[in-house]
C-alpha cells in the first residue's frame, strides 16, 4: 500500500512540476567509444561487455516547485549511458542495484538515499543527488520522467522464452534487485562470484540469474545459461558436471533445455 501512495504521489508531482522546472547546466560532458577509459580509473570493460556506446554526464542546479508551489533548488549529477541494445541497459541495471529503499515506481528504477536508477529503451539512467531529502528525491524523480518521456523509443527488454519459464513459473515478476543479466566474464566477477569460476576458460556466454531458496532451504542461484553455440555448452558441461564450484555453493542441477545452446543451473550453499 506504501508503495502505491508513493506512485500516486509522484504522478501528481509530475504532472504539477512540468511547466516550472529550469536546469542550470553546471558542466556537461560526452564519452564515445574507447573515451570511456578517460572517464573511469577502470571498471570501463564491464560497460563494454554490454555493448556500451556513449555516455553523457550533466552537473546541474535543477529547480522545481517544492511544498506549496515554492521553487526548489537541488545539484544533482546525471549519467546517461546508452547501449546497443535494450538487453545491454538493463544488465548495466541489474548489476549495480543492490540495496534499495523503493523500486519500480515508474518503470524498472530504484531509489537509494542518494541515488535513483533507472533503465528504459536502450538507456541506463543514474541521477546522484547530494541531499538524503524527500524535496531532491521529488526533483530526481521529476528528471527521470523527463529523460524517459525524451528518450524511451518504443524498444523493450525482450526477456528470453527459457528466463521466463524456469525463473518466473508463476507469472509475472519485478526484475529489480532480482534479476541479474550477465553477459561476460567481468559482470559474472563483479556480481556472482560463485558461479565465476565455473566459467573459467568459456567463450562467449549470456547468463540470466535470480536468487532463490534450494529445496534443502538455503540459499540458491537459479540460471539460464546460453552459449554461443553447442560445442562451448558441451564444453561447459564436461568440465562442471558433479562439480563444486567453489568453497559455499555445489550444483544441485544442471539440465539442457530444448534451446540446443541452453542450460539450467541451480546452485545451493553447502
Amino acid at each position: 500500500m506504501k508503495r502505491y501512495l508513493f506512485v500516486f504521489t509522484f504522478l501528481l508531482w509530475y504532472a504539477a512540476g512540468l511547466h516550472a522546472q529550469q536546469r542550470e547546466i553546471l558542466n556537461c560532458r560526452d564519452f564515445k567509444g574507447t573515451a570511456l577509459y578517460g572517464y573511469m580509473n577502470g571498471g570501463s570493460d564491464l560497460y563494454y561487455e554490454y555493448g556500451f556506446e556513449n555516455l553523457k554526464v550533466t552537473d546541474m542546479n535543477f529547480t522545481f516547485p517544492g511544498e506549496g508551489d515554492r521553487p526548489v533548488t537541488e545539484k544533482y549529477t546525471v549519467e546517461l549511458y546508452k547501449t546497443a541494445t535494450p538487453a545491454g541497459a538493463f544488465g548495466l541495471y541489474s548489476v549495480h542495484v543492490n540495496k534499495y529503499l523503493q523500486r519500480d515506481l515508474y518503470g524498472l528504477d530504484c531509489i537509494t538515499r542518494y541515488q535513483l536508477q533507472a533503465c528504459f529503451a536502450n538507456i541506463y539512467l543514474s541521477i546522484v543527488f547530494e541531499n538524503p531529502t524527500e524535496q531532491a528525491l521529488k526533483g530526481a524523480m521529476l528528471l527521470y520522467g523527463n529523460y524517459r518521456d525524451s528518450l524511451a523509443d518504443g524498444t523493450v527488454l525482450q526477456i528470453p522464452d527459457e528466463v521466463k519459464a524456469h525463473l518466473f513459473p508463476g507469472g509475472k515478476e519485478s526484475l529489480t534487485g532480482k534479476v541479474k543479466f550477465i553477459k561476460g566474464p567481468v559482470a559474472l566477477n563483479n556480481s556472482l562470484q560463485d558461479l565465476y569460476p565455473a566459467f573459467d576458460g568459456a567463450g562467449a556466454f549470456e547468463l540470466w540469474a535470480v536468487e532463490t531458496v534450494s529445496p534443502r532451504g538455503g540459499f540458491a542461484y537459479k540460471a539460464i545459461v546460453y552459449f554461443s553455440d553447442q560445442a562451448e555448452r558441451n564444453s561447459f558441461l564436461e568440465l562442471n558436471t558433479g562439480r563444486i564450484f567453489s568453497e559455499d555453493f555445489v550444483p544441485l542441477e544442471i539440465e539442457q533445455l530444448p534451446n540446443n545452446n541452453a542450460l539450467l543451473i541451480v546452485l545451493a550453499e553447502i
